[in-house]
């Protein structure tokens, strides 16, 4: 396989799987009554973790050196990128944790963590889709 074919490969499984975290994301937030399964928190957390590899692989081949308009664009869907894995994977799931420690009728003591973890949920898909905006603008700048 030769270098473009790789890069291209890599845009792609970054490009799908990032919007596929995306997705998943904002069905959390509009479809799933907190708490979600457990095997869609970790479907996140591993499409957290190859959008990351795939993008720092893209960065490092792509945009060596210098630090330009781009690379500042790129850097705010990084920077919003792990935010947001850190609410879906810190916040969000840490309290749903909790959540089901309190057994199968929590009752009114949960509110105050369904509450937090609808939060991160929201500011999470938030923080996804201003990543895909700034990598998308970033594409568009010359």
């Amino acid at each position: 396989m030769d270098f473009t074919k790789f890069i291209q490969a890599t845009a792609g499984i970054h490009g799908i799987l990032g919007v596929a975290w995306l997705g998943l994301s904002l069905h959390v937030v509009m479809f799933l009554k907190p708490p979600v399964s457990v095997v869609v928190r970790k479907i996140q957390a591993i499409l957290a973790i190859l959008v990351t590899f795939a993008g720092l692989v893209l960065w490092h081949y792509l945009h060596p050196g210098v630090f330009g308009i781009r690379e500042a664009w790129l850097a705010v869907g990084v920077v919003c990128a792990i935010a947001a894995a850190g609410l879906q994977h810190g916040m969000a799931k840490a309290n749903e944790r909790r959540i089901r420690a309190l057994g199968p009728e929590p009752g009114e003591v949960a509110m105050p963590l369904l509450k937090k973890v609808r939060l991160a949920d929201r500011l999470a898909a938030l923080l996804l889709a201003v990543a895909l905006i700034a990598m998308l603008g970033s594409g568009l700048l010359r």
